[in-house]
């Protein structure tokens, strides 16, 4: 699976119809050939199996949408310990320029229990970055990976001190806080209740709680009213 060959595989799937459904998600992505998820998840381990995982991980030589989304694949996917995959994931961060990009990388982006603080270390820079999606990597890596009650407050702490106020990286701050509240209410109401949000941020995360369908009707009213006008 060389690049031109991982290329190939990519134009054989591809499809019309998904191509466009894929442009109306992610509106400010050009280059998208419109190849399904499970496809490139495939891909992304059939690269690792044939032994090409850090070739590919490093290769510079990708332009389509759905290239960049393997290559973030390729380097969850990586059978290595977190400071030799370190390495890759800093090459490959700055290269993300949309939020599909971003949460499939997030998504597979293993982090075993003895290098869970090493990963959260690791994170912080990219918090307080002026880049959006290096902040909205961040927080989707700290949805998918710290969601428990060591690590929730410190999250929280991190929301409320983002410094940038960007589309995506408020609906991924709004995202945390719903699953939050989803998994552990009462401390999340409390930061609810008491956070330095901007308001779009604030009142998207009690929308996201209310559309569950895993919140009880009083406690969506009870939220509804906590919004900011």
């Amino acid at each position: 699976m060389t690049a031109e060959k991982v290329r190939e595989e990519l134009f054989k799937n591809s499809e019309e119809k998904y191509k466009k459904f894929t442009e109306k998600l992610t509106p400010e992505t050009e280059n998208i050939l419109g190849v399904r998820t499970p496809v490139l998840k495939n891909l992304a381990k059939k690269i690792i199996k044939e032994g090409r995982g850090e070739e590919y991980a490093l290769c510079g030589d990708i332009y389509y949408h759905e290239e960049f989304i393997v290559q973030g694949m390729v380097i969850g996917f990586l059978k290595a310990d977190f400071e030799e995959k370190r390495k890759f994931a800093e090459k490959f961060i700055p290269k993300i320029k949309n939020w599909a990009v971003c949460d499939n990388f997030c998504s597979v982006f293993k982090v075993p229990k003895k290098d869970k603080e090493k990963v959260w270390e690791f994170l912080e820079k990219y918090f307080v970055s002026k880049e959006e999606y290096e902040v909205r990597f961040a927080i989707i890596m700290s949805l998918k990976h710290f969601m428990c009650e060591k690590y929730l407050e410190k999250i929280f702490i991190k929301l409320d001190n983002l410094k940038n106020n960007n589309y995506y990286v408020q609906m991924g701050a709004a995202w945390v806080i719903a699953e939050g509240f989803i998994k552990y209410p009462e401390i999340t109401l409390k930061y609810i209740l008491k956070n330095n949000l901007d308001d779009f941020t604030h009142n998207k995360a009690i929308q996201k709680i209310c559309e569950s369908l895993r919140i009880d009707n009083r406690s969506k009213e009870y939220l509804k009213s906590l919004k900011r006008k």
